[in-house]
């Protein structure tokens, strides 16, 4: 007679079910956080002895790029994320001032500033691998500002003993000189290829022709931040001091523009809203919904939060969300939206948060 087949041997079974215990256990430490309190992620860039992020954008929900530096002819680097900002990458290392970086999808990219003293334009088509200089035709000292509307136009603000507004549409193989002042331009935006906004320290113009003319808006402040869902509305994030900081809104293309009411004041959630701090930068993801980020609640003992600004209704009435649970980041600076669940938000100290749920609804607040 044969021996029986023993199904399980009882010790064993009983040490394998300690270790599953134990395994078990490791695994809910080490994760009953992800997400974290609030839905957002918290990350962190490289720390090149303090330098500042200067400027940040992604592509897709993996693909990012972002600038650190000083706006001088110190070393600037150019970092990448392909895994949604989790890690970065030094990508370019510039040993002259950045000004600004801008990608049109993840792969072709561009870089302008100052070196020192004369303008340069540089282009990736590889995600940053390599990377090779535009002939900007400028005999300027600086391009401040540029906006890429595809692979062949593009407009650069410059300066030199005067300022221009230059533009190509050959993808910088020649450039025409378009406006020409004594004043310091800031920034561009073109809306489409005809319809654009450009400003210095006060003013605002705009053009219906693709920068042949810029036409001043009278009465109208200049933009930190822009931004047109179609070519009659649109938000501007005007730059005045820090103790005015305004979201305004135009229906009319530009012709007129009302303040959309950002909370600057108010007893929420155990604090008070800072009046010191207000919105610095926005990201539309529609004509609808509009986040905003650089304002602060102060608790007792002179403790800041930094808190983002959230729209349904394009900018009518809003809610404030507190992302900062645990991570003590006194304010945001800036932030990008890619839809309703993925956007980024950072200091301008390279720490930041991330989140892939549209953050917590449990930290909304109505406002107004």
């Amino acid at each position: 007679m044969k021996n029986p087949i023993k199904i399980f041997n009882t010790e064993k079974l009983s040490s394998l079910i300690f270790y599953l215990s134990i395994f078990t256990f490791i695994i809910a430490f080490n994760f009953s956080d992800n997400p974290p309190a609030g839905g957002w992620y918290q990350q962190f860039m490289p720390n090149f002895n303090g330098k500042p992020l200067k400027d940040i954008t992604f592509t897709d929900s993996l693909t990012g790029y972002a600038l650190i530096g000083y706006d001088n002819s110190d070393s600037n680097f150019i970092l990448k994320t392909t895994n949604s900002g989790n890690n970065w990458n030094v990508i370019r290392i510039e040993n002259r001032q950045i000004n600004e970086i801008s990608f049109l999808n993840s792969d072709t990219g561009y870089a302008c500033g100052a070196n020192p003293l004369t303008a340069y334009l540089i282009r990736t088509t590889n995600g940053g691998l390599n990377w090779s200089n535009i002939n900007t035709s400028a005999t300027g000292w600086e391009i401040t500002d540029m906006f890429i509307l595809n692979t062949d136009t593009m407009w650069t603000c410059e300066t030199e003993i005067n300022y221009y507004i230059r533009r190509t549409t050959n993808g910088g193989n020649s450039w025409t000189q378009q406006f020409t002042q004594t004043i310091s331009l800031k920034k561009i935006y073109m809306y489409n290829g005809r319809i654009g906004f450009m400003c210095e320290s006060s003013k605002l113009f705009k053009t219906t022709n693709s920068g042949d003319n810029w036409i001043l808006q009278p009465g109208q402040k200049a933009f930190r931040d822009i931004y047109f869902a179609y070519s009659l509305l649109g938000w501007k994030r005007n730059t005045d001091d820090v103790s005015n900081d305004t979201l305004v809104k135009t229906t009319n293309g530009g012709v007129n523009w009302f303040n959309s009411d950002v909370p600057r004041s108010g007893a929420i959630y155990g604090g008070n809203i800072s009046r010191f701090d207000g919105m610095r930068y926005f990201s539309n993801i529609n004509k609808d919904t509009i986040w905003g980020s650089g304002g602060a609640i102060v608790y007792p003992g002179n403790v800041y939060k930094g808190i983002l600004y959230k729209s349904n209704n394009g900018g009518q009435n809003w809610l404030i969300q507190i992302p900062d649970t645990a991570y003590r980041l006194s304010s945001f600076w800036f932030n990008t939206f890619l839809n309703k669940n993925n956007g980024w938000t950072y200091k301008t100290n390279t720490r930041g948060i991330h989140t892939t749920s549209g953050g917590d609804s449990t930290f909304l607040y109505k406002y107004r």
